[in-house]
């Protein structure tokens, strides 16, 4: 019981992230970004990844993926 607690407040502490961004976005640009969800599983993924090839730790994954993806998503909102 506690597993799922955990595991539903940390699912919907995601969400809630996510929501944040895209509401700040729209807010702030009057802008829809629909690649919002995309630029976040393509970190997940890389994380996942590292993890995997490099074996380390997730938290440590996760730090390396956001600056990867920073450096991805810039060049897509500077050009589309």
């Amino acid at each position: 019981m506690l597993n799922a607690i955990i595991s539903g407040l940390g699912m919907g502490g995601l969400f809630a992230i996510v929501a944040l961004g895209l509401s700040l976005v729209f807010g702030v640009m009057r802008l829809i970004n629909l690649a919002h969800g995309e630029f976040m599983v393509l970190g997940g993924y890389i994380a996942f990844f590292l993890g995997r090839v490099a074996g380390l730790d997730p938290l440590v994954c996760v730090l390396i993926a956001i600056p990867v993806v920073a450096l991805i998503a810039y060049p897509v909102q500077q050009f589309l």
